[in-house]
């Protein structure tokens, strides 16, 4: 989330589809960096009067964004509970990260993004966080079923 799941959600988007990784002078954070002077601190492109107009700055727009992205993924990693190493579910948070949550949140959170531009909005964060997570949830359950069954599990093994 903070080196690239942020830009990919947040920044302006590449045709309404995934929001610009390369947002500003690179990757972290939309421009965390000493050569963009006061993103830090600053309004959030999204969040100035272009926009919504809530005056947040990039920091804590971030950690709000991070918050709901965290829940999300909590909601994720009940399935494999037991059911999978930790190490995968670490592996699998990076592509959850990059690609699941940020793409529904790019295309109805970001005022760039498709959905948005249809007119959709999200206003509780129901839909993107819920769909997400359970879209990912499934591929999960999935995943884990089908190798169980060529495991010949009739019942399924936790994982201790």
């Amino acid at each position: 989330m903070v080196m690239i799941g942020f830009n990919t959600a947040f920044a302006p988007t590449i045709d309404g589809i995934i929001g610009n990784p390369l947002y500003l002078p690179g990757l972290f954070l939309g421009g965390f960096s000493r050569a963009a002077k006061g993103l830090p601190s600053g309004v959030w492109w999204s969040m100035g009067s272009a926009y919504f107009n809530t005056g947040l700055m990039t920091g804590s727009y971030f950690l709000f964004e991070a918050a709901f992205a965290s829940v999300t993924f909590a909601l994720v990693s009940v399935i494999a509970l037991r059911k999978v190493k930790m190490k995968a579910l670490a592996l699998f948070s990076i592509a959850y990260f990059t690609l699941i949550w940020n793409l529904p949140a790019a295309w109805i959170w970001n005022p760039t993004g498709w959905l948005y531009l249809l007119g959709m909005r999200d206003f509780a964060g129901g839909l993107v966080v819920h769909a997400a997570a359970g879209i990912a949830c499934l591929a999960l359950v999935i995943r884990i079923w089908i190798e169980e069954k060529k495991k010949g599990f009739r019942q399924s093994p936790q994982v201790g």
